[in-house]
């Protein structure tokens, strides 16, 4: 037997790539069960569920560890997941259980507002994840970390931070070197992105870390990188 559960709003999932034969690893829910398995991309069609008829990319995974298993997800752009499939087979092939998920009702345009008087997202930026904020590095600093918290995120919005290099006498004036995106699960999540220090050093400097929202920006950070201290001289120095 199987059953039916209707979810609101829906799972939004965002590989990298959403292009046809795209693979990726994925690691989460599907159709209420916890599952960590390659997905790919293998076809976009028209599909039917009770919030409407969408053309969706189809999304689909299987894992065999004894029992089979295939996930199979239906995605919409700007929507995120519409419908969700698990079926479990025994290593006999009998059909163990087969669960389906269908999103019954698309989601309010604004499900959550930020807290009254609180910024939509707070960042910060630091050499180390519990460290104090700053906006002066020295350029031998191990690594550099971006933090954001959210205030009444939607759900399942997606955080993405731009590093930037802003004047360095290197690289060109604003020229973008990293970026990195979370998923912001609840309205409350947070999250951080690191940087490892280069084998030669940071490039001295102004930078910035510009954090966005679902694309759209809503915080930046500056920060300046100074030389490092020089270093006493040592016998094998010479």
């Amino acid at each position: 037997g199987g059953s039916t559960q209707a979810f609101d709003p829906p799972i939004t999932i965002l590989p990298g790539d959403l292009s046809f034969g795209a693979e990726w690893k994925y690691r989460g829910p599907v159709a209420g069960l916890d599952l960590n398995l390659p997905l790919k991309i293998v076809g976009e069609g028209e599909i039917e569920v009770p919030a409407g008829k969408f053309r969706a990319m189809h999304f689909r995974g299987e894992k065999n560890d004894g029992f089979l298993t295939v996930a199979d997800f239906w995605f919409v752009r700007g929507v995120g997941s519409i419908k969700e499939t698990v079926t479990q087979r025994s290593p006999g092939g009998d059909l163990l259980s087969r669960n389906t998920i269908e999103l019954v009702k698309l989601p309010a345009l604004h499900q959550t507002e930020p807290v009254a008087g609180k910024k939509k997202l707070e960042a910060s930026v630091s050499t180390s994840s519990n460290g104090d904020p700053v906006n002066v590095v020295s350029a031998d600093a191990l690594q550099i970390v971006a933090r954001w918290r959210g205030h009444g995120l939607r759900r399942n919005a997606r955080v993405r931070a731009v590093w930037i290099a802003q004047d360095t006498g290197i690289a060109p004036i604003d020229y973008k070197v990293d970026e990195a995106t979370a998923i912001a699960p609840i309205g409350g999540a947070f999250g951080k992105f690191t940087l490892s220090r280069p084998p030669d050093g940071w490039a001295t400097g102004k930078y910035r870390v510009e954090f966005y929202i679902d694309d759209e920006l809503t915080e930046t950070v500056d920060l300046t990188i100074t030389p490092s201290s020089p270093r006493s001289r040592s016998i094998s120095d010479f």
